[in-house]
C-alpha cells in the first residue's frame, strides 16, 4: 500500500511539472505592424540661454488611440508577454552624462538641444520593457497592446536658434519580445511611431542699455531731519529692448499630447522668466532694506547719506533685498521688458554734510 501511494504521488508530480513547462504560442491580428505619426506642435518655443543643462524644454506624449482590441491570442499555459519599446533609427548620440537620461540622449539639428524617447509607464529611456502581460490558465487568452511613449527635448549645452525637423528625430517600434515562456523565437513588431512637423527654437537675449538716474538736489535742512529720513523716490527702471518673442516652453508638468490621429493637443506653455541680480559697487549698509553707500572717493562727496533701492513704481515700491534676485515673468506679447526700480536718498547718520552723492549698481540678468 505504501509503495502504491508513493508511485501515484510521483506520477502526479511529474504531470504538474510537464504542464508548467509547456510554452504558450501567441498570434496577432496586427499584421503588418501599424504605423503612427505624432506631429510636433506648437510651432515655436523659447529656450532661455541661462536655463540649466538638463532642463526639459519640450515634451510630447503619444497616446495610443486604442483602436486595436484583442491584439494577441495566446494558448493555454503560464506565460509572460513583455512588450518592448526600441528605436528603429536614431540621430548621433549626444555627449550627455547628466540627468535626466544619462548616456541615452541624442543630438538634434539644433546645437544644445538633445532628444530622447521614454516609456510613459516606467519613465525609462528606450530600449526598455514598457509592460509585461502575465497569464496562467488552461484556456485561450486574449489581450490588447498599446504604444504610449514620451518624446523629450532637453537642454544639454549652449543653445543656438534653429529649427528641429520631426522627420529626423528617432523612430520607435513596439514589439512583443521573446521570453522563455513563449514559442516565438524573434520579436513580433506591433506598432511603429515616428514624428512629423517642425519646432522652431528661439534663444536670445534683449538689448540691455545702461541706466542713468537723475537723483536731483535736496536741501539738507528740509529733507534730512534724522536717521531714516528719505527723499522722494526717483524712477530707476531698467528697460530692455529688442527682445525675442517669449513663447514659453514645456516640461514634465505641462506638455503636449498626440492621440495618434496626427492632431497634437497643445498644452499650456510655461512662461519664460528673467532673473535680475543687483550688486552695489560700494558697501552695502542694509541688505534687507536695499541701502548702500554713496561713492566717497570724491573729495566733495556728501556725508551721512546712502542710497536706497525699491522694486516697483515710484508711487509705492517694495524695499529691495540685495540677497534676493528679482524674478520677472514674461509673455509672448512682449517686445520690450521693463524692470521697475526706484531710488532715493536715505539718511544714515545723525548729521548730514552737503556734497555729491553718487552711486553705482551693477545688474546681472539671466534668461530662463
Amino acid at each position: 500500500m505504501n509503495k502504491l501511494n508513493k508511485l501515484i504521488l510521483l506520477s502526479a508530480l511529474l504531470s504538474c511539472s510537464q504542464y508548467a513547462l509547456a510554452l504558450a504560442t501567441c498570434t496577432t491580428k496586427i499584421t503588418p505592424a501599424r504605423t503612427f505619426v505624432a506631429n510636433l506642435s506648437p510651432a515655436s518655443i523659447t529656450v532661455g540661454p541661462d536655463m540649466p543643462n538638463g532642463t526639459v524644454v519640450y515634451r510630447l506624449d503619444f497616446r495610443d488611440p486604442g483602436t486595436a482590441t484583442d491584439a494577441f491570442t495566446c494558448g493555454a499555459g503560464s506565460f509572460n508577454a513583455p512588450q518592448t519599446l526600441e528605436y528603429t533609427s536614431t540621430p548621433t548620440i549626444a555627449n550627455w552624462s547628466g540627468t535626466p537620461f544619462p548616456n541615452r540622449v541624442y543630438q538634434t539639428q539644433v546645437p544644445g538641444i538633445g532628444v530622447v524617447v521614454s516609456s510613459d509607464l516606467s519613465n525609462q529611456a528606450l530600449p526598455t520593457v514598457a509592460y509585461t502581460t502575465t497569464y496562467s490558465g488552461d484556456a485561450f487568452f486574449n489581450f490588447n497592446v498599446r504604444i504610449n511613449a514620451v518624446l523629450s527635448l532637453i537642454k544639454i549645452g549652449p543653445v543656438s536658434p534653429g529649427t528641429i525637423n520631426g522627420a529626423l528625430l528617432p523612430r520607435v517600434r513596439l514589439n512583443l519580445s521573446t521570453d522563455p515562456t513563449l514559442t516565438n523565437s524573434t520579436p513580433i513588431p506591433i506598432y511603429n511611431l515616428s514624428f512629423g512637423g517642425s519646432l522652431n527654437i528661439v534663444s536670445q537675449t534683449c538689448t540691455t542699455p545702461d541706466v542713468n538716474v537723475a537723483m536731483g538736489s535736496f536741501e539738507v535742512s528740509k529733507y534730512f531731519t534724522g536717521i531714516g529720513s528719505t527723499t522722494p523716490w526717483k524712477d530707476a527702471s531698467i528697460n530692455l529692448t529688442n527682445c525675442p518673442v517669449f513663447y514659453g516652453y514645456f516640461n514634465n508638468s505641462s506638455y503636449n499630447t498626440s492621440p495618434g490621429s496626427g492632431v497634437t493637443t497643445v498644452g499650456q506653455p510655461i512662461n519664460n522668466t528673467l532673473s535680475v541680480k543687483l550688486t552695489p559697487a560700494t558697501a552695502i549698509l542694509n541688505s534687507s532694506n536695499g541701502i548702500f553707500a554713496i561713492d566717497s572717493s570724491n573729495a566733495s562727496a556728501a556725508k551721512g547719506v546712502g542710497i536706497q533701492l525699491g522694486y516697483g513704481a515710484t508711487s509705492s515700491p517694495s524695499l529691495l533685498d540685495f540677497s534676493k534676485n528679482i524674478t520677472v515673468s514674461l509673455t509672448s506679447s512682449q517686445q520690450s521688458v521693463k524692470i521697475p526700480l526706484s531710488a532715493r536718498y536715505y539718511q544714515t547718520a545723525s548729521a548730514v554734510s552737503p556734497g555729491r552723492a553718487d552711486g553705482k549698481v551693477v545688474f546681472l540678468i539671466n534668461y530662463y
